[in-house]
């Protein structure tokens, strides 16, 4: 009986072996295709610097031993350090100052990127059902969105969520002894950051949120550093009181707090039997704030999206909270100077990356502080005398002159967004959405200033003027790459965004009179 149980396993292995070896991998050779270790090593080191404080997916004197040893090659390195390694450098080459290495790097990255998803989704996904296939998968769509290399984020998510849970990441590791010390801790950071990835994104797409708090009892990681442990801890030592110092995983632990209000809270705004009430907005931001000032924004400026009820008196907190949100995340458009060398990471994220990671240069921020501004100048028109002319230096009442001194570095922020848009499409990154919304924005912002009673022409008229800058800006970058840019590119679309039709319609503008 055991000879032919090995027998009929023999043979099934080698039958599932033939039929893989059909089918057409996408990659083979990947390690051959990565870069030098010089590069690689300060690829690697913009990841730890950038990436990891946030989202803890890899121990760093673990991985880093891993490093070194194929770099020496003493081992052969398995696979999942290969793809989990080439996913590393790709997110290194974001934020990398040398243009034409990161070009390169980041273009390599995409064939990177079909072979993880194919070690994740194809033949082989049983070999991925483990914890280098979730870290992988952390690190793949961490990638996609920080080099906008398109695709539905909302999927990946969800799929990288059911692969932790197949795992058993949402339960907490102390209720098996099959795990050692170092494992359960890595386990408990992991599951967190597929946590918060989640979140981000169901935030992000507005679309329903998979899971609650009821769903797993994996406790939250300790408050240490990876120097405080490793692979060959027999036991692990105290966690760091917050109030002592800064560690490795402090900033996760800081997010975590908050992380239970979150989850209720885009369940809510992104449900559709039950949702949130103005009141218990206000409610939530509250509690969110006293937790963490980053829920209580994206609370806040969600809401206001929502709503062009901003001149209300009710929703003036709203309304006051969301335009501080969106200017403290704005002030670091300061720091993009195109065509100028761009030496700040966090520029060079937000000109290469889509989703969360567009910071200042992201649609809410553009669409809020419009908003912001426009219902000034309405507020403004309203509170003129019948026949009293609208031109600025007309008006003696203090209380406009104060109103537009202090919606003028509004003005002046979105006016340097909007060159720093056409400047990154001039680059040859097809995002041009953004370039069309504001445009049309600013001329509509104009056109009031002015006095304007029907802005809409004007700015329908500098939406057919950006379309035909946009087409030639294009024909120009598409000319220096050896694949012409086309509207099937990925990036083409802000992904995660909704219609710019529609959103052009929160400014009063008809879609149709454009294309009509």
């Amino acid at each position: 009986m055991a000879s032919l149980c090995k027998e009929v396993a023999s043979r099934r292995s080698s039958l599932k072996h033939h039929r893989t070896l059909e089918l057409n991998e996408p990659l083979p050779d990947l390690a051959c295709t990565l870069p030098p270790k010089a590069t690689c090593d300060q690829l690697l080191s913009n990841y730890w610097r950038f990436f990891e404080p946030l989202f803890r997916v890899l121990h760093r004197a673990a991985f880093e031993e891993e490093y070194d040893s194929y770099w020496a090659g003493n081992t052969k390195p398995s696979t999942g350090f290969i793809l989990k390694l080439s996913m590393v450098l790709g997110l290194g080459a974001v934020v990398h100052q040398d243009l034409a290495e990161s070009g390169r790097i980041r273009g390599l990255a995409k064939s990177w990127l079909y072979a993880v998803q194919w070690w994740l989704m194809g033949p082989m996904e049983k070999t991925a059902r483990s914890l280098d296939g979730v870290q992988t998968f952390c690190l793949a769509v961490l990638l996609r969105q920080a080099s906008s290399l398109g695709g539905a984020s909302s999927i990946s998510t969800d799929s990288l969520l059911k692969l932790a849970m197949s795992v058993g990441l949402h339960l907490d590791p102390d209720g098996f002894s099959v795990y050692g010390p170092f494992e359960r801790e890595l386990r408990r950071r992991i599951w967190h950051t597929v946590l918060e990835l989640t979140v981000m994104t169901s935030l992000d797409t507005t679309l329903p949120l998979l899971i609650t708090p009821d769903d797993y009892n994996c406790r939250p990681p300790l408050n240490l550093s990876n120097a405080d442990f490793g692979p060959n801890s027999e036991e692990m030592p105290q966690a760091r009181p917050s109030a002592l110092g800064f560690t490795d995983s402090s900033t996760q632990l800081l997010l975590q707090k908050s992380l239970v209000r979150r989850l209720y809270a885009v369940r809510r705004m992104n449900g559709i039997q039950k949702p949130l009430s103005y009141e218990e907005t206000i409610e939530l931001g509250k509690e969110l704030k006293m937790q963490s000032t980053y829920g209580g924004a994206s609370c806040f400026c969600i809401d206001h999206s929502r709503s062009r009820q901003g001149r209300t008196p009710r929703y003036h907190l709203a309304r006051k909270t969301c335009l501080e949100c969106c200017q403290i995340v704005s002030s670091h458009a300061a720091g993009l100077t195109l065509p100028q060398k761009v030496t700040d990471e966090f520029c060079l994220m937000a000109i290469r990356g889509s989703g969360l990671f567009k910071g200042p240069l992201s649609q809410d921020v553009i669409i809020h502080l419009g908003l912001e501004v426009v219902t000034q100048l309405e507020e403004e028109r309203d509170l003129r005398m019948p026949g009293e002319p609208a031109t600025p230096t007309s008006c003696a009442d203090p209380l406009i002159q104060m109103s537009r001194a202090g919606r003028q570095p509004l003005i002046d922020t979105l006016r340097h967004i909007l060159g720093q848009l056409r400047q990154i499409i001039a680059l040859g990154q097809p995002s041009c959405k953004r370039y069309f919304l504001l445009s049309a924005a600013m001329v509509h912002i104009k056109e009031l200033e002015a006095g304007s009673s029907n802005p809409l022409p004007a700015a329908m008229s500098q939406l057919t003027e950006c379309l035909q800058d946009c087409s030639e800006l294009l024909r120009l970058a598409s000319a220096d790459v050896s694949q012409p840019v086309t509207d099937s590119d990925p990036a083409w679309s802000d992904e995660a965004s909704p219609d710019w039709s529609d959103t052009l319609g929160l400014f009063g503008f008809d879609f149709d009179l454009l294309v009509g």
